[in-house]
């Protein structure tokens, strides 16, 4: 009710109802009770926007899927690599475009979605802190411009990314500086390895 800069809820419910039930009547009442904590919630945001005429960003996800029956997770499979995210504003395209042409399409090609690694420099974006490259952070925001994404590395001499842009990608390893190339490109191969003269 007073507000503040930044507020992380955690409903816990449906995890729990999972691991102690697995799908079924149980696992469904936990998501109808988050669903209904979430509106009150929501609705406690427009008040104060209305008050206040504060800019919120709501971002609803989960940290991770499950396995078939429901109760386990942490595999390597698709369900349980499978989160979502919702929002109360409409996300650029890192969130609204699946990407196909990717160098790493496992678990059905579910790297070309926006993934969670996309929250915190959503969240900091929102609030004015803008992603510095020296963080090293994962993740692209899901709000404003977009540049070079979905970067994956093909092997260890090569990078491969998504871009619609034009402009230069700077390339850095470990924090320095080792070449350039046109983001249209796609991609990059180390020429110091392509001529024999790995320097890794």
């Amino acid at each position: 009710n007073s507000g503040g800069d930044f507020t992380f809820v955690h409903l816990d419910g449906p995890d729990h109802a999972g691991h102690s039930y697995g799908f079924g009547s149980s696992y469904d009442a936990s998501i109808i009770t988050a669903d209904q904590q979430l509106g009150q919630l929501l609705n406690a945001v427009e008040q104060l926007k209305q008050t206040t005429g504060d800019d919120w960003l709501v971002l609803v996800t989960t940290d991770h899927g499950r396995e078939a029956t429901g109760f386990n997770h942490g595999n390597q499979t698709f369900n349980e690599k499978t989160i979502f995210i919702a929002s109360n504003k409409i996300l650029n395209q890192e969130f609204s475009q699946h990407v196909t042409n990717l160098a790493n399409t496992s678990f059905n090609n579910i790297y070309g979605y926006a993934a969670q690694t996309s929250i915190t420099p959503t969240l900091l974006r929102h609030m004015g802190v803008e992603p510095q490259l020296n963080w090293q952070l994962d993740g692209i925001p899901l709000i404003g411009n977009l540049g070079v994404r979905k970067v994956m590395a093909g092997t260890n001499t090569d990078l491969a990314w998504y871009s619609d842009s034009t402009g230069t990608v700077d390339i850095y390893r470990n924090g320095t500086y080792v070449d350039s190339a046109l983001a249209t490109s796609l991609g990059w191969n180390d020429p110091a390895v392509v001529q024999g003269v790995p320097d890794y």
